[in-house]
């Protein structure tokens, strides 16, 4: 690369990657969306604890009440093996 920075292309918004068994239309799957962090953001001070963040994502983005309900089957925290830093995982349920 020449010494360049490497630019991003632009974020759509959905996920970056999704995985789902062969032949069905979406009914289970795991989505990863990978984005940029501002400087001082942490998990626990900007969304709270995992159960928090995890009604918070399903309420502002995934729930439409009267078209779609969630439910959150799990939230936990982890340290990523590859670097230590914190991830949040989220197990939830989506009816139409």
């Amino acid at each position: 690369r020449g010494g360049a920075a490497a630019r991003a292309p632009p974020r759509g918004s959905g996920p970056d990657v999704a995985f789902g068994p062969p032949g069905q239309a979406g009914e289970e799957n795991l989505s990863v969306v990978i984005g940029s962090l501002v400087a001082g953001f942490s998990l626990r001070g900007t969304l709270g604890p995992p159960a928090e963040a995890a009604e918070r994502l399903l309420q502002s983005s995934i729930a439409k009440p009267g078209v779609r309900e969630t439910t959150l089957l799990g939230s936990f925290e982890r340290a990523s093996a590859q670097t230590g830093l914190p991830l949040y995982q989220f197990e939830y349920k989506v009816e139409y």
